[in-house]
């Protein structure tokens, strides 16, 4: 909470910004194609964003966990993260066991894989929505 957390159309408009251009926010992916000769040359991106709604999108991407420190102060512009977490060796040994039982069967999977790493990753969340970041683009 005491982040200052950007949503990716804030961080693809500052990008732009400090590429010396103007997003110019469209209705439609169909009208920022369109648009795009015309504001180029007077130094405007057109920009669609559209709401997360594929496979493995999270309302929060977060690169650390609780487990790690967070150093914000070392650099200006980024964070640093240290992880102390020592591998649970018993675990890691699990996991490759278990895959290595899905390949021999044949029966790798993307709902085996998933159950895998809800088994061996405490707090992996998953959000299934049969669409795609691929199928999106």
């Amino acid at each position: 909470e005491d982040l200052n957390l950007l949503k990716f159309s804030q961080i693809a408009e500052n990008f732009l910004f400090s590429r010396g251009y103007t997003p110019y926010l469209c209705e439609s992916e169909q009208e920022a194609r369109e648009k795009i000769d015309s504001l180029l040359p007077i130094k405007k991106w057109p920009c669609f964003f559209s709401s997360s709604d594929t496979t493995g999108e999270k309302e929060v991407e977060e690169f650390f966990t609780k487990e790690e420190s967070l150093n914000l102060e070392r650099f200006e512009d980024i964070g640093v993260v240290k992880n102390e977490h020592k591998v649970d060796r018993m675990v890691l040994k699990k996991f490759r066991d278990r895959m290595l039982e899905l390949r021999s069967k044949k029966e790798i999977n993307k709902v085996k894989i998933v159950e895998l790493f809800e088994e061996c990753l405490p707090g992996f969340v998953h959000n299934e929505k049969s669409k795609f970041l691929d199928d999106k683009m």
